[in-house]
């Protein structure tokens, strides 16, 4: 019943959206029908700009936000066609765009290369001092730190012009998910080295996955803003893995909070989780489901977690198993490793079946407290535990499952 409303409101967005790009280009080629031929180009521009920015809205939701900006680039352009002199082909313009390591700001590069005189350059509605020619071209540079379309404007001083649109969406900002897709692009950038240090990325409904999921991060390049699940799911999650650290998340240096997850996820190497293959960060209020197998710490939310990181109320109802019973160790409901690593608050009603050391919440180590293992716990060749299957400090917890084992 809740999203019927929804619906509505992004159909009559849509609606709106497409008549306001329809009144824009009535309007647009009425002033063509009134200018001469040669300033098409121009128009062309507009056009293209004014669409961008509708399918921007339409595709991120953002209907209402989306509009505005949409009234705010057609008058704009529009403004520039009324306001433009001739488009002259010997001005060439040529541009690029660079950014940070951390993808929080960028620079367009202009090159003009022209055999007059450059009088005025704009980027948007901002002037750009010219500089001085060198070998008949002139070279700006712009930083930039939006997202957004940017019209590049070089006119020469007998009236003449020449224009070029710069699209920019690699500048990371807050990120909201919203299907699949979305979550691909989010793996893309992460893994591309945009780091997403200090940023949020918010999941808006729940998900499913449809191909075989590659992880997200690197070592090099590791997850390390914040992803807030809003209670939603992503379900679907299938990994067969064929290298280390395996998850939705390969590496999380960051925070991932309020999330459910369903899946399968296969591996045999280590370091396997069904939410992270290796944390480092803080990961609370996430629930998983579903089965998990892997070599060396295996865990149905975390394969294994660093010195300094954070389990915080989470449950585990997964599955979770060992590929190699001749030289696997460390199983755990929530975590297989967890060295030095806060457990708090969480719940393992998932099977635990591994060779040595195979615990309710954590494989080996951890300092846990307040929490409970609900499920049977089997270690086919050395130590296991209701709780942790070695060298843990715990208080507050209990154990209600079945314990199988050569050591106990």
């Amino acid at each position: 019943m809740k999203d019927k409303g929804k619906i509505k409101l992004n159909e009559e967005g849509i609606t709106l959206v497409a008549l306001i790009i329809t009144i824009i280009i009535l309007v647009i080629l009425a002033v063509v029908s009134i200018m001469a031929v040669y300033r098409s180009k121009i128009v062309n521009y507009a056009i293209n700009g004014t669409i961008d920015y509708a399918t921007e809205a339409i595709n991120e939701n953002k209907v209402l936000e989306g509009t505005e900006k949409l009234i705010e680039s057609a008058v704009d352009n529009i403004n520039r066609i009324i306001n433009a002199g001739i488009v002259n082909e010997n001005i060439k313009l040529k541009t690029e765009k660079t950014f940070d390591e951390e993808y929080t700001k960028g620079t367009i590069h202009v090159e003009i290369e022209y055999e007059g005189i450059i009088e005025s350059i704009h980027i948007n509605d901002k002037e750009i001092e010219v500089p001085e020619k060198t070998n008949g071209v002139y070279i700006v540079e712009d930083e930039i730190t939006e997202n957004g379309m940017y019209i590049v404007i070089a006119k020469g001083t007998n009236g003449d012009y020449q224009i070029t649109n710069v699209k920019v969406s690699e500048i990371l900002g807050d990120m909201k998910i919203y299907d699949e897709a979305d979550m691909e692009l989010l793996r893309e950038r992460v893994n591309e080295g945009k780091i997403f240090v200090s940023t949020k990325v918010e999941v808006m409904k729940d998900i499913t996955l449809t191909k075989e999921w590659e992880a997200i991060g690197t070592v090099e390049r590791q997850f390390l803003g914040e992803f807030e699940g809003n209670g939603h799911s992503i379900k679907g999650l299938k990994i067969e893995g064929k290298a280390n650290n395996q998850g939705l998340f390969s590496y999380n240096s960051g925070v991932i909070k309020n999330l459910e997850i369903e899946g399968t996820v296969n591996s045999r190497f280590q370091n396997t989780g069904m939410l992270v293959g290796t944390n480092s960060g803080t990961i609370e209020n996430v629930e998983t489901s579903g089965t998990v197998q892997g070599k060396n710490c295996t865990g149905g939310i975390v394969g294994n977690s660093i010195s300094g990181s954070k389990i915080l109320n989470c449950k585990n109802v997964a599955n979770i198993n060992e590929n190699d019973y001749s030289s696997s160790s460390y199983v755990g409901g929530i975590v297989g490793g967890a060295n030095e690593v806060t457990i708090e608050n969480c719940i393992n009603e998932g099977t635990a079946f591994g060779s040595i050391y195979v615990g309710g919440i954590s494989g080996m180590y951890g300092n846990i407290s307040n929490c409970g293992n609900n499920a049977k716990i089997v270690a086919t060749r050395g130590f296991s535990a209701g709780i942790s299957g070695g060298q843990s400090t715990i208080i507050g917890s209990y154990n209600k499952g079945a314990i199988s084992g050569n050591r106990r």
